[in-house]
This record gives structure tokens, sequence and C-alpha cells, in this order.
């Protein structure tokens, strides 16, 4: 997989204002080149757990075979969660796809005080129950571009032969 070096770029950019730290738990909504990206830099940067959800067997296939854990939507359920993250929920999620389904299940997943990092566009109108975002303090953060430092970042670990998958 080559990764090109504005989406590693956007990649560190949100685990920056996600607030990423050392042994969190992250699920990410989707699993193309991007979400695949995101997750290995996730892995790089020592999350202590990657998730990345899959709308079916074969996309499951792929993600497993990749090295991350896969979640199939509509068919898993919060103990599976719960195995996942060592007892806990999410700490962050990443939202790549822009599908409802998505939205509908990683609310429950993430952690009170968590945080989601909203990396796409809705591609229909979606609501949800507000008052659990904020009864869960959960935070969302929206990103649409990356800023300088994130670029030399991602630059820096392409010069140095990273490819991101290890």
């Amino acid at each position: 997989m080559k990764i090109e070096q504005d989406k590693l770029s956007l990649a560190v950019y949100s685990l920056q204002r996600t607030g990423f730290r050392y042994g969190m738990y992250a699920f990410i909504t989707g699993c193309d080149d991007f979400s695949c990206a995101l997750g290995a830099l996730l892995k790089h940067s020592g999350a202590a757990g990657v998730t990345m959800g899959a709308m079916n067997s074969e996309e499951a296939t792929k993600i497993e075979k990749l090295g991350f854990t896969s979640y199939v939507y509509g068919s898993d359920n919060m103990d599976k969660t719960k195995k996942l993250t060592d007892g806990r929920l999410f700490d962050l999620v990443y939202e790549t796809t822009g599908n409802a389904t998505a939205y509908g299940s990683f609310i429950d997943m993430l952690k009170r005080g968590g945080a989601v990092g909203v990396l796409a566009r809705l591609d229909e109108p979606y609501t949800f129950f507000v008052k659990t975002a904020v009864r869960s303090q959960i935070r969302f953060v929206g990103m649409k571009s990356f800023d300088e430092k994130s670029a030399k970042i991602a630059k820096a670990l392409l010069a140095t032969g990273w490819r991101g998958l290890a």
C-alpha cells in the first residue's frame, strides 16, 4: 500500500486534534487506504488496540490480514467491544466513512469523555440523541485539512522508509 504524504499528514493531525496518547484504544469506522494508514499510525504511536469497522465478512478478512481487529457492523455487540478494550470502551473513534451505520454503532462504543475525530461528511442526514453525547461528555473534532507541523512529521516518517504497516 502506498501512502500519500497528504493522507499521512491528515492522519497525524487527527491524532493531535483528538488528544491521542500512548495506551489508548481506538476504533476506525472504515477500512479504505486512509483508514489503514490511520490505523498503522495509531499502532506505530503506541495505541493499546486498533479496531476497524467492516460492513461484511470480506472486509473483516481484509482488516485482519492487515493486522487489525475487525468489528462487523450489526453482528457484534457490547461484550465484544469490552473484550477488545480489556473491559473498557474505546477512548477514541475516527469516523472515516460518512456512513450512518457507522455513526449508529460507535456512539455506544465510546467511553465517557472520549473523542470522535470526524474525517468524512455524512452521506445522508443522520440524527442521534445529543443528550447521549452530552451526558457521556463525548467531544466531536472536525478535520478538513492538516497543519504544517503534521506535514513535516509525515514527510519525516516517509523519508525514513516507514510504509505504515509493520
